[in-house]
């Protein structure tokens, strides 16, 4: 894998290794979609990943959205997590 946090790059990468996969175990092209989707999201909102610090390398705030569904944050996660904890046992 590439380095650095750029969720786009390392999907792209991991999207190569599914082309490998057995077709039994490759994951839908909806939900593939699905995640591309969600993933090309959150990567717009924070591309270089320092939403998790509280200021970003020039000292400003790293997080800039104002408003957020954390429900709906929680959900998408939470789904998200399932997905890449199915294709670690895959990979395992």
């Amino acid at each position: 894998f590439p380095h650095g946090h750029n969720l786009v790059t390392l999907w792209g990468e991991y999207k190569k290794l599914i082309s490998q996969f057995e077709n039994n175990y490759k994951p839908e092209k909806k939900l593939l979609n699905t995640v591309d989707r969600l993933i090309n999201e959150f990567n717009s909102i924070d591309p270089d990943a320092y939403a998790r610090y509280p200021v970003d390398t020039q000292k400003n705030p790293s997080f800039k959205i104002k408003n957020i569904d954390l429900r709906n944050f929680m959900q998408t996660m939470k789904k998200l997590y399932n997905f890449f904890e199915i294709q670690a046992n895959i990979i395992y």
